[in-house]
């Protein structure tokens, strides 16, 4: 049995052309980051996400994105992780993605160094995460166990949780 490993969410944001959008989508599926060897600690693989997976307890990472799409870059990892090698781990994950968009349509991306979105910001998200996007799972597998977290693709026009 196939899984789809980007399910789309409903398209009720109509910022985009849907041709263009069509066009950004598919090829964010082409290039985005399937696996890599994370340093010596482990590997990270791209899984099926899990829909039911409860994130009220995540610890929440933005990056914002900007050039000529905007948007962020969302990390929903469990709470008893250490939040330092995940910040390197969206990174990578980020920087592959906006250098094979480059590499791939010429689009001129940038993104944010992340940023801990607070419980009070991350209800802030929830209007970002009604936009069109792509939602990822990610497996980290180290020597001893194996982690699964998060990773939200948005895009908007602007993009401001603000401090908190």
């Amino acid at each position: 049995m196939q899984t789809d490993l980007f399910p789309l969410l409903t398209q009720t944001d109509l910022e985009f052309d849907l041709k263009e959008t069509q066009e950004l989508f598919s090829r964010i599926k082409e290039v985005c980051p399937k696996h890599f060897h994370f340093y010596h600690l482990g590997e990270v693989r791209l899984c099926p996400i899990l829909q039911n997976r409860d994130r009220s307890h995540d610890q929440i990472l933005m990056y914002q994105l900007t050039g000529e799409k905007s948007g962020a870059f969302i990390l929903s990892i469990p709470s008893d992780l250490d939040l330092s090698i995940y910040l390197e781990m969206g990174n990578i994950i980020l920087g592959k993605l906006t250098t094979a968009l480059t590499n791939s349509m010429g689009l001129d991306l940038m993104f944010s160094p992340p940023q801990v979105i607070s419980s009070k910001q991350s209800a802030l998200l929830s209007d970002l995460m009604q936009k069109k996007g792509i939602d990822m799972s990610y497996d980290f597998l180290n020597q001893t166990q194996g982690e699964t977290f998060d990773a939200f693709l948005r895009f908007s026009r602007t993009v401001e949780i603000g401090n908190a």
